[in-house]
């Protein structure tokens, strides 16, 4: 490993890179749960919700007696809902986060508005098999629903019916929990029923908005071990938590911004203990999929420290502070 006098890889490294990568791949999946469903220091989730942004789906074929009648929405005090209605108990649906909701038929890429986009695939048809006459003819597929200046919501523009599909895209802020459920009604009709959360976890502090460089005055001079990094989508603001063993008196840390990337050095925090012995075991690369926060990256090692790297959508305020029982640093960054 690298001292603190020289900040570049050694070719020292080539051992610790190999061990490294087999780190990753042990921990892919911890790590992949961790972007899916963020955690923060406060841990306590927004209105209760405990849904995560994981794919829901139901079984099913496409259906020929249940098109699609309507698409409406509201807003309620934890979430956006959106509804769809039909003329009966429809078949299947099939939501999920997509990097790019594309159209039935062409597999056109729908401009969407968000920082993150649900793709809703229904497996009915917005107009009558039999005969051809729409069910449902919206006065504008590209605005579904009016949802501007929304908390949560984007945009909701139609994708095209096909041989029995249905694709709706749902533009939202962020990657955040949802859920899917059927209800019967109104009248004959039923009703699919997809609810988006304002955020993940309950908003505790306002936004930071300085930019400048920020380190602790005091600290410990002796090696405190790097045992987990965790991330966390806050109503203001994205969070990343480093947990620490072994501090007596404090942590240390500076961090600035180089360019746009936000660099985090976590002075006198390692991965390795004095017997040498990995302590992270966790990904090198996290990619949360958060508003503002991309990657994760533990950028440079030490052997009295490590130098972490946080890629952002954009330059904003930030800050940086430390927390007792158990030690841990945290890093703020306003959407």
């Amino acid at each position: 490993m690298e001292t603190r006098r020289a900040r570049w890889w050694s070719p020292a490294l080539g051992l610790w890179s190999t061990v490294l990568a087999l780190v990753v791949i042990a921990g892919a999946a911890a790590g992949v749960a961790a972007a899916g469903a963020p955690t923060s220091a406060s841990a306590a989730p927004y209105c209760g919700i405990k849904w995560g942004s994981l794919e829901k789906r139901t079984p099913g074929g496409p259906s020929t007696s249940s098109p699609i009648v309507n698409v409406r929405a509201g807003q309620h005090p934890c979430y956006d809902r959106l509804v769809v209605d039909f003329a009966a108990r429809p078949s299947a649906f099939h939501v999920r986060y997509v990097p790019a909701v594309t159209t039935q038929g062409k597999g056109d890429v729908l401009p969407l508005r968000g920082g993150a986009f649900l793709e809703i695939v229904l497996l009915t048809s917005t107009y009558n098999v039999n005969t051809g006459a729409p069910t449902y003819r919206p006065a504008n597929c590209s605005e579904l629903v009016n949802v501007a200046g929304w908390r949560t919501f984007r945009h909701v523009a139609q994708g095209g019916s096909f041989e029995g599909y249905t694709t709706i895209g749902l533009g939202v802020r962020a990657r955040l929990p949802f859920r899917v459920f059927t209800l019967p009604g109104p009248g004959t009709h039923f009703r699919i029923v997809i609810d988006v959360a304002h955020y993940w976890v309950a908003p505790d502090l306002p936004a930071p908005t300085s930019t400048a460089i920020q380190s602790s005055v005091l600290g410990d001079d002796r090696n405190a071990d790097l045992v987990g990094i965790r991330i966390g989508a806050h109503a203001a603001y994205d969070r990343v938590v480093f947990d620490f063993r072994g501090a007596r008196t404090g942590l240390r840390y500076v961090a600035l911004y180089r360019g746009d990337t936000l660099e985090v050095d976590l002075e006198h925090g390692t991965v390795r203990n004095q017997r040498g012995a990995l302590t992270y075991h966790g990904p090198a690369i996290v990619h949360p999929g958060l508003a503002q926060l991309k990657t994760v990256r533990i950028a440079r090692i030490f052997t009295d420290g490590t130098i972490v790297q946080l890629t952002l959508d954009h330059k904003a305020g930030f800050r940086v502070f430390a927390l007792t029982a158990p030690e841990r640093i945290v890093v703020d960054v306003a959407h």
